[in-house]
């Protein structure tokens, strides 16, 4: 720890929320004062994000697929390495299912409470219903396994590549799911619960198709993949389980209505 020396000189008195001073512009329209992030907000979602129907996969719309591909991310370079518990607020927010004034207040609580665990998948499921005005009833999640073979022993006496072959049937299945129900120019949220250095962590991602492929997109990593088998590779990541987010009843397109609910709750 870098030891900081007192200094006796006067200094300015300052207040404010976090999100101020961290470089976040606080009317992304009207304020001069432009950052990356509001600038990427402006450039991608000016269009509304829409609910695809009659789809059992829940899935919205997006413009451009440049908002992956040049994704910013909500913390400024300083605070990167603190890698706080935020892959949900990722998620939804390179979707544009969450806007940048919530973010302004979710940044805001994770920094000053400094939470060890994330969102629920039940939180999250209700944010995904209340975004769009649906019933909570109507968003639910199907959690997708491997049924792993007699022989699969996740130890220090298999190897990676040899465990991580195993799982393959698993990634196929997802990939598989995805590819017929997604529509071009749709994302949605998922799940994975994933192994790494013998420690089980979840963690949210994005799904999007572009030009008839599939594309896992991971905003807090900064990784996209069209293999979910080869694509936490170089961090020895062995993805075990996908909950997959599906949707019942919804007959029309429905446009985001609330993209600010404090229902998303980062647990602490």
């Amino acid at each position: 720890m870098r030891i900081i020396k007192k200094s006796t000189k006067k200094r300015k008195r300052v207040s404010g929320n976090l999100s101020t001073f961290m470089g976040f512009s606080k009317n992304t329209h009207n304020n001069t004062f432009k950052t990356p992030r509001s600038d990427y907000y402006d450039i991608h979602f000016n269009n509304a994000v829409t609910l695809l129907e009659k789809n059992i996969v829940y899935q919205v719309s997006f413009n451009n697929v440049s908002q992956f591909y040049n994704y910013v991310y909500i913390y400024p370079n300083t605070l990167v390495k603190k890698r706080y518990p935020d892959c949900v607020l990722q998620s939804f927010f390179a979707i544009g299912m969450r806007n940048i004034s919530a973010l302004y207040k979710d940044v805001d609580k994770i920094v000053k409470n400094s939470p060890k665990n994330g969102v629920t998948v039940g939180n999250i499921t209700e944010y995904m219903a209340t975004s769009f005005g649906l019933n909570k009833n109507m968003v639910s999640y199907s959690n997708i396994t491997y049924k792993k073979d007699p022989d699969t022993d996740i130890s220090p006496s298999n190897t990676y590549e040899y465990i991580l072959s195993k799982y393959r049937p698993l990634y196929e299945k997802v990939t598989s799911i995805y590819h017929k129900h997604i529509h071009p120019y749709h994302a949605t949220t998922m799940t994975i619960m994933f192994l790494q250095n013998y420690v089980v962590w979840h963690h949210n991602i994005v799904v999007f198709k572009h030009n008839n492929e599939i594309i896992f997109f991971d905003p807090q990593m900064n990784i996209i993949s069209n293999s979910l088998e080869t694509m936490y590779k170089s961090f020895q990541s062995i993805i075990l389980e996908v909950t997959i987010y599906i949707v019942y009843g919804v007959d029309k397109p429905i446009k985001l209505i609330n993209s600010s609910s404090d229902n998303l709750v980062i647990v602490g």
